[in-house]
């Protein structure tokens, strides 16, 4: 799969200080520029990246749209990103 080319591509810092797609990109920028108010979060590895971020979205006020058919992870105990098996590595959402 890839990007069209009237598509933006956002690219996360490669030195790994966050999981979330927020930290240290244009995203916010970028969807405030753009009038949008809601994220829909898709992905691999939901209790980490995708929670994450989600998590980031909520915290500057979007509306967060976070679909269980749409993100997956390595972890099916995982797969919740609110599971207790899981609280060690994905914070409440």
């Amino acid at each position: 799969m890839s990007p069209r080319p009237d598509e933006v591509v956002i690219r996360k810092p490669s030195y790994g200080a966050s999981y979330g797609a927020f930290y240290d990109t244009p995203l916010d920028t970028m969807l405030r520029n753009l009038g949008r108010d809601t994220v829909v979060v898709t992905g691999t590895l939901t209790n980490y990246c995708c929670g994450t971020t989600a998590r980031q979205a909520y915290e500057r006020g979007y509306k967060v749209v976070f679909g269980s058919d749409v993100t997956a992870t390595d972890d099916e105990a995982c797969a919740n990103p609110n599971s207790p098996s899981c609280a060690r590595a994905s914070p409440s959402f």
